[in-house]
């Protein structure tokens, strides 16, 4: 009887420890300034604890449950994570099956990123079934599918993976950009800066993606304002591991140049739908382009798996949230489009793609930016 009080005495104690673990995001000092150093009790905690693992993980994820409800920074809980990983044999992960939708193969992606993957690890401490979780997140777009595990592998090893709060802000536009991100999880948003308080936003990017390519090939400068959209997992390529890859084997250059002429054609196809399209159209087209990245095919439509309020839509068209607003409620009225509970379905996709056909009735209407409240 003794030694079981004992041992409920010891797993209070220790339990009590963790709930009082400094909140201070791991990177900061009490000052504010940069350090690599985890604040004091999470290494105490980690260090001293003579706890049996499965409570001890237990009380990690009571832990993080309480950093959600007070939406504080997951940063730091990435150093409990290394320190307690599991013992269980490195054995290979199944790959996303290739016929799978993107929306499926994203979401495959994301699932498993959020199941085995630590909110923050430098890469060579990754397992291989980890990693394997990373190379696939690579090699999503098909001009990439060819890339040898050696050269992947090698990425990973200079690399490291690291999580942001929703809302957290990566990069700055003209901030050093010297990483290629790989996203895991969440979602990217891309938008530009102005002095006059406008929001525009060019993409909110999903996982499976491969972000700042032509930042990191060209000047080395962010070319956005870069933002977690919910929990978002980044993998950091540095530019100079990756240029080491392309140096050694320059065959590997064919595929980004694919890449990036793919994402060319997409770009210019979007200007041309901006300079000549009328704006329900505009409207019409972008949400026929959401559902094609991240919209769920259900009883109703073609339902986006993100939320967006008006405030993102105007920011996505360049308008003002009243045009957007205006137009939305035109497709509710004929049953084109359905928002319940801030998701978008699209009820009627064959009407949408006959308004993106349909020639402008009347002069484009003029570029009406949205401006935050």
């Amino acid at each position: 009887m003794t030694r079981g009080c004992g041992c409920i005495v010891q797993r209070a104690a220790a339990h009590n420890r963790l709930t009082h673990v400094n909140l201070l995001p791991l990177g900061r000092d009490p000052n504010g300034s940069r350090s690599n150093v985890p604040p004091a009790d999470v290494r105490r905690f980690t260090r001293k604890t003579s706890l049996k693992r499965p409570f001890t993980h237990a009380a990690i994820r009571v832990y993080r449950l309480l950093l959600i409800a007070r939406d504080i920074s997951f940063a730091q809980l990435a150093f409990i994570d290394t320190r307690l990983k599991h013992s269980e044999p490195d054995c290979r992960m199944q790959a996303s099956p290739r016929n799978l939708s993107p929306v499926d193969r994203a979401e495959d992606i994301s699932a498993k990123a959020a199941a085995n993957l630590p909110l923050q690890s430098s890469g060579r401490d990754l397992s291989r079934r980890q990693r394997e979780i990373i190379w696939t997140a690579f090699r999503n777009h098909e001009a990439l599918r060819a890339w040898p595990e050696a050269v992947l592998d090698a990425l990973v090893e200079a690399g490291y993976l690291r999580t942001y709060a929703d809302g957290e802000l990566i990069y700055l536009a003209n901030d050093p950009c010297t990483d290629v991100h790989i996203i895991l999880s969440g979602m990217l948003e891309w938008g530009w800066p102005s002095a006059q308080g406008i929001r525009a936003v060019e993409t909110f990017i999903p996982p499976g993606e491969l972000a700042n390519l032509i930042a990191v090939m060209t000047d080395q400068r962010s070319i956005h304002n870069q933002r977690a959209r919910g929990l978002t997992r980044l993998f950091h390529i540095p530019a100079d591991a990756l240029n080491a890859a392309l140096e050694r084997d320059p065959t590997l250059t064919a595929s980004l140049l694919r890449l990036l002429a793919t994402r060319a054609r997409h770009l210019h196809d979007c200007l041309g739908n901006l300079g000549l399209m009328s704006f329900r159209a505009r409207l019409a087209g972008h949400l026929l382009a959401l559902g094609k990245r991240y919209g769920h095919t259900d009883n109703d439509g073609v339902t986006l798996g993100i939320r967006l309020s008006q405030e993102d839509l105007a920011a996505l068209l360049m308008a003002s949230r009243q045009h957007v607003n205006k137009e939305l409620r035109w497709f509710i009225d004929r049953q084109l489009v359905r928002i319940r509970y801030g998701r978008i379905t699209l009820v009627d996709t064959a009407e949408l793609e006959s308004i993106v056909r349909q020639p402008p009735a009347h002069s484009i209407e003029p570029f009406e930016p949205h401006r935050p409240a």
